[in-house]
């Protein structure tokens, strides 16, 4: 025996590396319900551990009363028997267990001995408890053999013992397999005593086949997106229908078995009675499907037991197990239509190579929702096993105490959940089927089992204009105790509390608007449809009124211990603040938009796919482009195809339905971009990027604005569009039509960017056709930096006070100035132009119908009613306003402009669609006044310069306010430096030189300041910049800095004309001579030639010039 150990030891590395899989972490504490009751699990060698325990609890449910009839005991028995043992061992374990990385594949084990010591304590079977049934006890013994039965089950794949958990000892004596043989003996189990149940009850059977069937409507019905789906009752069984409009359909048929082959045969017969054209009986009457419908038909496999599966028609074959994990972690129910279509049709000729479908999901997930992207498909494809075990295993981790504290309180478990979202403070936002919603906060993760937890939730009914504030007031209190943490624990313990349910209830009541409701159970908080605006009023007020209410209630329920609960309450004001309402008044009617989906990741690839093919047939060479090179592919053949792609689809398509359809989808986007504006806002978070309207942008506003700008074009080019359709496009259809246009968005943005060096990627075409960018240094701007910087400026800028807003001329004093020169040359005044987009924003929509077909006679008239207006102005306002068909194909379609533009959706809300029709954007209307209000207060206008040139008094009283803003700055560029103990001397003319011992200057010096304690003289120009966000807005910035006698220029020939009479210029300020004399540009915001590869002079922002100028103060100066 010694002999053969040592063999196997000299031999483990090379064995070890022939495994295929390694068993997941047992460290990671994963915890999955079954009947109703958390159990920690113990993975062993199994593939997808929590995914069995699922299947378990559906096979008990089928067979348990035929076995519980034969055998005195169930499958539910057998497993709960097995999981009590393990979770007793793993947690007598677990403590003993080595922290750090995982043993690599041909390690040897490494075992301690406090391991061993932990391991003599388990040797024997967990007792069975006090809740034990004597079925429990009947499934122990079911598992139980005797030593000389104990053998290797040769017949057995997936276990070593076959069946037994335990070996029975001497003097009644029950002794514990290891507990990989008990994790792998409990799935076996289940099996053998499935297949027993099935064959003696065919009944078990039948109920088998109805749970599987019913399972599969539960997952779809559990996608929050699903659309229309019908169940068709054929004479081979039923077909489950997935309509993604009329032209698309997912079918789906059940093929399920207790035993080794599962006959889809049935399955099969059931789907091909699904075909264009067929009349077929669902559950709600007679349908037919359309003539050109593309059906998609996919036979969905319960099988315990079986061995093989396999289908004989071309449709697609997937086990219930892997569907359950593709509808938990898809985004969108269509990617399961794209995946399956990728399946059965794109790839029906390419050799797959692979295990379960599950892992070939995983991939296509990673991959961009495609497989391949290449215009010549390869000719097979191999997919990397066990992909989805790991990942269950962890996530299961990740969820445990939440699990435990759901358990506790009596909620669903974590399987159950729609969503599930966690914060860096502990709180856990959940939510359920429908809009039910939580907020919970584990006090004592470390304990949540038994440690402290409470749980807020909403009861009733909330109107869905005020749901949106409920689900922001949610997890108010939850927060605040996450912060008071000691404080809220003693109270807990003080009133004899352990678990504490605060329920939100919408009521309509006068007085105070939130109260307690008479209620002995659960602490119930009354509000009342005043609430959001009394918090406005009076911010904070729902904080600090949650505070009084559940410790004035826990006082009363504490029996003579109210110190502990009498300290929470004095504690609770100090709180950091957890809730800001926006003050801002909403005026838009629809305020309950569902944010829609992305576009589809699957549609962008299958798109890069056919762009690949069109690539191939166009004679185009593999190859990596460089910056021209790539721009030319763009313009000249990337370009030209996807206009060609588009206009075939419009050819199809109705252009007014894709125009309503868009322009509904448009509003839901806005909506959803103002409230998070609104969010931010109320938060003070700024994100990484900014959009036109100077708001900084988190990485999900990022892809809403890519979003509107794909939704915007579209509208654009369906406006355009010379040949139109008659088909509404469906869902499908939608999805690649979206796609075309992100592409084209893409496209021609790339294209400027390249032809400005701005873009750090170039093209490169794969000798399979695959069309990829690949990263490249910018030589113009290192925008990654200037990003960072624009973070950084409105991170500081969002989180000052109030009181220290950014100065300048104030919004009244600029339309005071605007008004006048505007009304003369436009015919409206800019506060009759912002009137307009209020008044526009107001129009009665609804949340079922967001956008509103009117007269252009009706508008006016009603502008002219609300702002006091004659029909001259308001007409006036509304040609400013207005999107024509005429004016955008003159233009054309030019998404990378920017406000280049005229005729853009951002700036013109209202899109024309007859001469006396126009379809109004309330939303974008709103962003319509406050983009333009924006640029307002910087002195522009969201318009290009040519449409400026028509109007020499409007372009004059904007130049003014330019100008006052540049003076702001300067005054408070002044009043810092000498705040900061700099000897300054402003605003020098040229004609003034004199005054600081020069003969002459080449132009006006903003400012002249050394620091006592320095040797460095500094010459100062402050610059007012208007934000830029085109390529070609970037380009002209820094072309007018570095052009010659351009402003570097300017500022550097200040700084020679200084620096030779450094001397007489320091005399004047009664400083030491300088050492060195530099020039700096102060801004208020970061600008793009700061990051200019050869920026020869420096930027800093008047926020971050204390950082800078003090770096070259010697440090001698600084203690």
């Amino acid at each position: 025996m010694r002999d053969l150990m040592r063999l196997l030891e000299a031999q483990a590395g090379s064995l070890a590396a022939l495994e295929d899989a390694v068993p997941w972490d047992p460290r990671v504490p994963a915890t999955r319900t079954f009947r109703d009751k958390p159990y920690r699990l113990y993975p062993g060698m199994m593939e997808r551990p929590v995914t069995s325990l699922w299947t378990a609890e559906l096979v008990a449910q089928a067979v348990d009363p035929t076995l519980e009839r034969l055998l005195g005991f169930g499958v539910a028995d057998w497993v709960e028997v097995c999981l009590a043992h393990t979770e007793h061992v793993v947690e007598r374990l677990a403590p003993v267990w080595p922290a750090g990385g995982e043993p690599e594949v041909g390690d040897l084990p490494q075992v301690s001995a406090d391991e061993i010591r932990a391991a003599r304590d388990v040797l024997t079977w967990t007792p069975l408890g006090a809740e034990a049934t004597e079925a429990h006890r009947k499934a122990l013994e079911w598992g139980t053999v005797t030593l000389g039965q104990l053998e290797v089950d040769l017949g057995m794949t997936s276990t070593c013992f076959g069946t037994a958990i335990a070996v029975s000892g001497p003097a009644g004596v029950r002794y514990a397999l290891p507990l990989p043989y008990v994790t792998e003996a409990c799935e076996a189990g289940v099996t053998r005593l499935a297949v027993h149940a099935a064959a003696q009850s065919y009944r078990a059977q039948q109920k088998w086949l109805q749970i599987a069937r019913s399972q599969l409507g539960k997952l779809m019905h559990s996608l929050p997106d699903l659309p229309p789906a019908h169940v068709v009752q054929g004479p081979a069984g039923p077909v489950m229908l997935i309509h993604f409009g009329e032209r698309h359909v997912l079918a789906f048929a059940v093929a399920a078995h207790i035993g080794p082959m599962c006959d889809t045969q049935a399955a099969e017969a059931a789907l091909c009675a699904i075909a264009p054209g067929a009349t077929v009986g669902t559950d709600a009457g007679e349908l037919t499907l359309s003539a050109d419908a593309e059906v998609l038909r996919v036979v969905v496999t319960a099988s315990v037991g079986a061995t093989f599966l396999g289908v004989t028609e071309q449709v697609g074959l997937v086990t219930m197990e892997d569907l359950a994990w593709m509808v938990k972690t898809c985004e969108r129910a269509d990617e399961l239509w794209a995946f399956f279509h990728e399946q059965v049709v794109t790839n029906a000729e390419v050799e797959m190579l692979g295990w379960e479908l599950v892992n070939t999901w995983q991939t296509w997930r990673a991959t961009g929702q495609a497989l391949h992207r290449a215009g010549l498909p390869p000719t097979g494809i191999m997919v990397a096993p066990h992909q989805v075990g790991d990942e269950e295993w962890e996530l299961a981790g990740e969820q445990a105490p939440l699990e435990w504290a759901l358990h506790r309180l009596e909620l669903p478990p974590t399987t159950k959940l729609k969503s599930i979202a966690s914060e860096t403070s502990g709180l856990v936002s959940f939510s359920a089927q429908g809009r039910t919603a939580g907020a919970l906060a584990l006090l004592d993760p470390a304990d949540p089992r038994c440690g402290p937890v409470v749980v807020e939730g909403l009861q009733g009914a909330v109107p869905a204009d005020l749901l949106g504030f409920a689900l922001n007031m949610l997890g108010t209190a939850c927060r605040v105790m996450l912060q008071l943490r000691v404080e809220t624990v003693d109270a807990l313990k003080a009133c004899g509390l352990n678990q504490v349910v605060v329920l939100h209830k919408y009521a309509e009541f006068d007085g105070e608007p939130m109260v307690l409701a008479d209620q002995e159970d659960d602490l119930v908080v009354l509000w009342s449809p005043g609430l959001q605006a009394h918090e406005v009023e009076n911010p904070g007020y729902i904080q600090q009124r949650l505070g009084v209410l559940i410790t004035e209630a826990w006082s009363r329920a504490c029996d003579g211990k109210q110190q502990a609960v009498a300290a929470l309450a004095a504690a609770w004001p100090g709180a950091d603040r957890v809730l800001v309402i926006s003050a801002e008044t909403v005026l838009n009617q629809a305020r309950d938009l569902e944010r829609p989906a992305p576009v589809a990741e699957w549609a962008v690839s299958q798109a890069n796919r056919m762009l690949g093919v069109h690539l191939a047939g166009s004679g185009q060479a593999p190859g990596r482009r460089d910056r021209a090179e790539s721009r030319t592919l763009e313009l000249g053949i990337i370009l030209s195809w996807l206009r060609e792609q588009m206009a075939e689809k419009f050819v199809r398509f109705s252009a007014s339905a894709v125009l309503n359809r868009a322009a509904v989808e448009m509003e839901a986007i806005t909506f959803t971009r103002e409230a998070e504006r609104r969010q931010r806002s109320n938060l003070a978070q700024m994100p990484p990027r900014l959009n036109e309207a100077g708001e900084p942008e988190p990485e999900a506003d990022s892809e809403l604005a890519q979003q509107s700008a794909i939704f915007a074009t579209l509208i654009e080019l369906a406006l355009v569009a010379e040949q139109q359709g008659e088909i509404e496009p469906d869902d499908i259809e939608w999805a690649h039509l979206l796609a075309l246009a992100g592409l084209f968005v893409d496209s021609t943005t790339r294209s400027d960017a390249l032809l400005h060096e701005m873009s750090n990627e170039v093209t490169d075409v794969s000798d399979r056709f695959e069309v990829t960018l690949q990263p490249q240094e910018s030589t113009a701007i290192d925008m990654d930096a200037f990003n960072a910087a624009r973070l950084r400026h409105y991170s500081a800028r969002n989180q000052r006070p109030a009181n220290e807003a950014e100065r300048g001329p104030s919004f009244s004093d600029v339309l005071a100035q605007v008004d006048p020169a505007m009304h003369n040359d436009l015919g409206c005044s800019a506060t009759t132009l912002l009137n307009a987009c209020r008044a526009l924003s107001a129009w009665p929509v609804s949340d079922e119908s967001p956008t509103a077909v009117v007269s252009l006679t009706e508008v006016e008239a009603d502008l002219v009613e609300q702002l006091g207006v004659d029909h001259s102005e308001a007409s006036a306002a509304l040609a400013a306003l207005t999107l024509t068909r005429a004016d955008l194909t003159a233009e054309r379609v030019q998404p990378w402009k920017g406000r280049a533009r005229d005729h853009r959706l951002l700036v013109r809300p209202l899109i024309q669609l007859s001469d006396d029709t126009v379809l109004v954007l309330p939303w974008n209307s709103s962003t319509t006044g406050r983009v333009t209000g924006g640029y307002l207060s910087d002195g522009l206008l969201p318009w290009p310069t040519s449409r400026l040139e028509r109007y020499p008094r409007l372009r004059s009283a904007l130049d003014q306010v330019r100008l006052q803003r540049t003076r702001v700055l300067e005054d408070e560029v002044d009043e810092w430096l000498r705040e900061h103990g700099f000897i300054v001397r402003s605003r020098i003319k040229a004609h003034h030189a004199h005054t600081i011992g020069l003969p002459s200057l080449p132009g006006e010096i903003d400012h002249i300041a050394m620091h006592p304690d320095s040797d460095t003289m500094w010459v100062i120009d402050d610059k007012d910049l208007a934000e830029v966000f085109t390529s070609a807005e970037i380009a002209r910035s820094v072309h007018q800095f570095s052009k010659p006698k351009g402003e570097f220029a300017k500022l550097q020939s200040k700084v020679d004309a200084v620096a030779a009479g450094s001397s007489a210029v320091a005399a004047s300020l009664r400083v030491p001579p300088p050492r060195v004399v530099r020039g700096i540009f102060v801004t208020r915001r970061p600008s793009p030639v700061a990051y200019a590869l050869q920026s020869p002079i420096a930027f800093v922002t008047l926020g971050e010039l204390d950082s800078w100028m003090f770096q070259e103060v010697p440090e001698r100066t600084q203690a």
